[in-house]
């Protein structure tokens, strides 16, 4: 069940996490160094140097900590690939063309996944190639950093999107500074969503909130919809 979710996302979650194996596949050289190689992407290069004061808005660089191997090849990929990897997935491109949209209508978004990897793969293939700025949370940020990236997402237009992990931002935060959200893979348990929505739709809330839920019809995730639907209807009774 877990590799049907993963493929709804992207093939790519297929193949194995060795780094030779995605490589290959991507056609990165393997010990090519970013003075070997002219065309190495400036997320790679901002990694390298990592105490520079002058990275691009769309990387959060707080965000350093443990990363498997899933996220740390994601964040290895070209850049030139990104319009590339976003072709083999029809959620990225669903997901790409409802944020330009959102952005060009003046809105600000929460964007909610239960995996790391698939926020990796959003923020690295759209928000950056399309300078997109945003802030992250997820399992490896710290309770201190939390409070002041929601500070600075509450307090400064200058971010438009935040990239949240289900589990680690769904409850016990408010940001309310953005009015869309939404959820790239549904959850098995709704109030998991529901609470989600609630990061924005809360007291404080000045406009009027609009959530999208990205769900592939005729895949497991569209089951897990409909689970989903079920058990809201069997609370209410």
């Amino acid at each position: 069940i877990s590799k049907l979710r993963s493929l709804c996302n992207h093939p790519l979650f297929l193949l194995p996490s060795e780094e030779q194996e995605w490589r290959a596949a991507f056609g990165v050289t393997c010990d090519a160094s970013p003075q070997d190689n002219p065309e190495q992407d400036d997320l790679q290069l901002a990694l390298d140097n990592s105490d520079s004061s002058e990275d691009p808005d769309w990387i959060d660089n707080e965000d350093d900590g443990a990363m498997d191997n899933y996220n740390r090849m994601i964040r290895a990929l070209p850049q030139d690939d990104g319009r590339k990897i976003e072709a083999l997935s029809s959620k990225l491109q669903v997901l790409h063309c409802l944020l330009r949209r959102l952005r060009d209508g003046g809105h600000r978004v929460l964007l909610f996944c239960p995996w790391t990897s698939m926020l990796d793969l959003v923020q690295y293939t759209i928000l950056r190639t399309d300078g997109m700025t945003c802030l992250r949370i997820d399992g490896n940020t710290s309770s201190n950093d939390r409070q002041r990236k929601i500070r600075k997402f509450q307090n400064s237009k200058k971010y438009f999107a935040f990239v949240l992990s289900t589990r680690c931002g769904h409850v016990g935060l408010t940001l309310t500074a953005a009015d869309r959200v939404v959820l790239i893979s549904p959850s098995w348990n709704p109030s998991d969503d529901d609470q989600a929505v609630a990061r924005a739709y809360r007291i404080g809330q000045r406009r009027d909130v609009i959530a999208y839920r990205l769900v592939c019809s005729g895949t497991i995730e569209e089951r897990i919809f409909q689970r989903e639907v079920t058990k809201i209807g069997d609370s209410k009774v």
